[in-house]
C-alpha cells in the first residue's frame, strides 16, 4: 500500500471512530489492528446487466497485526460464498448492511454486523464497513474495516465484466 493511501486510510479511520475529536472522556482500547487483502470473485463475471451471481469473498488479515494481550489469535481470515440475485457492477457501490465472521488462528471467531459507506476518492474506491461485534471474541467492541482499490472501470462493466476484484484492507477492533 502506498504511503499516500496509508495516510488516507488512517485519516478515514480516525475520523470514523472519533479518535480525532473524541466526544466522551472514555478512550478506545485497541483489541486488534491488522492490514491485509480482500479478494472478491464473481461467476458469471460482474457486468452492467443484473443477473444471479455467485460471489466468493476471501479476506486475510495478516499484515502488521497487533492484538495487545491476544497475540495468539493472529492472523485472521474470513470466507463468504453466496449467490446474489440480480447482481451487477452498480452493486459495487451498494451501501447495504451486512455481517462478517472472522476466524482467528486459534479457532475462535468474531462476528460483527456493519453498515457500509462507499466513496470514490480520486479514482480510488473506498469501502468502509463499521459496526459492532455481536458474537464471539470481542463481543460489544466497535469494528472498522476499510478496503481500498482502484475504482472499477465502467467500460469493463459494459463489455467483458469483472471476474474478480482485489483490495487492500485495514481492520480495527476497539473496545
Amino acid at each position: 500500500m502506498s504511503r499516500k493511501r496509508q495516510l488516507l486510510v488512517v485519516a478515514l479511520l480516525l475520523a470514523l471512530i472519533g479518535l480525532a475529536a473524541p466526544t466522551t472522556a472514555q478512550a478506545h482500547v485497541l483489541q486488534v489492528s491488522c492490514e491485509g487483502t480482500v479478494h472478491n470473485a464473481y461467476n458469471p463475471p460482474l457486468t452492467a446487466t443484473p443477473r444471479d451471481t455467485e460471489v466468493t469473498v476471501d479476506s486475510s488479515y495478516n499484515i502488521g497485526c497487533v492484538a495487545p494481550g491476544h497475540e495468539d489469535i493472529l492472523p485472521g481470515s474470513a470466507h463468504v460464498h453466496v449467490t446474489v440475485p440480480d447482481y451487477s457492477c452498480i452493486d459495487l457501490l451498494s451501501t447495504a448492511p451486512g455481517t462478517q465472521t472472522i476466524t482467528w488462528a486459534d479457532g475462535s471467531t468474531t462476528t460483527y454486523a456493519y453498515t457500509r459507506a462507499v466513496s470514490n476518492i480520486a479514482g480510488t474506491l473506498v469501502v468502509t464497513n463499521s459496526g459492532t461485534v455481536t458474537a464471539g471474541r470481542f463481543t460489544g467492541s466497535t469494528v472498522l474495516q476499510v478496503a481500498t482499490a482502484p475504482a472499477p472501470n465502467p467500460l469493463i462493466c459494459l463489455t467483458t465484466g469483472y471476474t474478480s476484484l482485489t483490495a487492500a484492507v485495514s481492520l480495527q477492533i476497539l473496545l
